[in-house]
């Protein structure tokens, strides 16, 4: 692969993390690339229509071009109409929200959700971020499909985040994932408290 095309993706994916955007120097020290061909990267991104500055000398975001392609590769997935009756339903009945994740290669992406409330506070995640598969109830259940050795190969290769970052019930060792991922393979779906989400709890199935 280019190594101009890998770290330009790279950044693309790194500004895709924060909307407020990225320091020239942060992104530099996030991905190991030189300011120098960060700037030159980031210039060229700029000049296709991918990335825009927030003011002279400030942060650098995507620009609403990067976003588009997402909308509109998603906007076009048959899956995702033919999902759509029976997301609104189960949110209807159940007063939650509901979300779809598809499985893209070794990933696991929320693409689309349906809310059952309409009043009151509404707990409403953004689609389009990767679902970790170690402490979301989306991920364990996808895990429970796997081998042992390849559930530990995954979550061993991802790793696990920092103690804060995530649930108090989150597992932090693979045996905990195990755990949750042989109770998974047992009753046929997975749920998970106070794990991905503070003070939230999830259930997921799998649909084949």
């Amino acid at each position: 692969m280019s190594v101009a095309l890998e770290r330009g993706m790279a950044i693309l994916e790194l500004l895709s993390t924060d909307s407020h955007g990225w320091q020239l120097s942060r992104l530099s020290e996030e991905l190991g690339i030189p300011v120098s061909a960060t700037h030159r990267l980031i210039t060229s991104l700029i000049e296709m229509g991918y990335v825009h500055q927030t003011r002279d000398m400030g942060e650098y975001c995507l620009s609403l071009k990067a976003v588009s392609l997402g909308i509109r590769y998603v906007s076009k997935n048959d899956l995702i109409d033919l999902a759509r009756p029976l997301m609104d339903e189960l949110a209807s009945v159940s007063g939650e929200l509901s979300r779809l994740g598809l499985v893209d290669g070794e990933r696991l992406v929320w693409v689309s959700k349906s809310l059952g409330t309409r009043v009151g506070l509404r707990y409403d995640p953004d689609s389009g971020l990767e679902a970790p598969l170690y402490c979301t109830a989306s991920g364990i259940v996808w895990l429970a499909t796997m081998s042992d050795e390849e559930v530990a190969r995954r979550v061993t290769q991802a790793g696990f985040a920092h103690v804060d970052e995530y649930g108090a019930n989150a597992p932090r060792t693979l045996e905990d994932v195990m755990k949750h991922v042989r109770r998974a393979r047992s009753n046929g779906w997975a749920m998970v408290s106070n794990s991905f989400e503070v003070n939230t709890a999830a259930m997921a199935a799998l649909i084949l």
